[in-house]
């Protein structure tokens, strides 16, 4: 079986080299005080602080998204499960950080639910939907009782 390699005709942009590169710094970085704290302390990560147990789902979903983000053939909709809420989860949390990000509640088809401020427009949809319009505004079939608010949304590669 032919081994995927990172090497091909293409090369990737410099500029998402780069950023690939410094998220990566910044979660070993994190990563290596993980054995040494308590589950309710919080590090921080790229500005944002994560318990323990978020900085791996955070990393995953970073890298989630933005192989969705470069265009290639590999979508969301092919992440694992746990992957995809992973990914969901991250860009919640975002949200929730975010300036001018509407009030929600958010419902998957695989049971989860997100309140996001007081009173918000329910919005459902399988999980992949969601990160697809969390993170770049693509509704793809999401459905609400009317029309669906703007998200800050994040550039392409993150």
């Amino acid at each position: 079986m032919p081994q995927a390699s990172c090497r091909g005709t293409r090369r990737l942009d410099p500029v998402v080299r780069i950023r690939f590169h410094r998220c990566h710094l910044a979660f070993t970085a994190a990563a290596g005080h993980l054995s040494r704290m308590r589950a309710d302390e919080t590090v921080d990560y790229r500005g944002r602080r994560l318990s323990p147990g978020e900085l791996v789902g955070q990393r995953i979903s970073e890298i989630v998204i933005s192989h969705d983000s470069l265009g290639t053939a590999w979508t969301i909709a092919e992440a694992d499960p746990d992957s995809a809420l992973d990914a969901l989860e991250t860009l919640i949390r975002r949200l929730r950080i975010a300036e001018a990000a509407p009030s929600l509640i958010i419902e998957t088809a695989e049971g989860d639910r997100w309140e996001i401020g007081e009173d918000g427009l329910v919005v459902t949809g399988d999980r992949e939907d969601l990160v697809q319009w969390l993170a770049w505004g693509h509704p793809g079939e999401i459905e609400s009782a009317s029309e669906l608010p703007v998200v800050p949304t994040l550039p392409r590669w993150t």
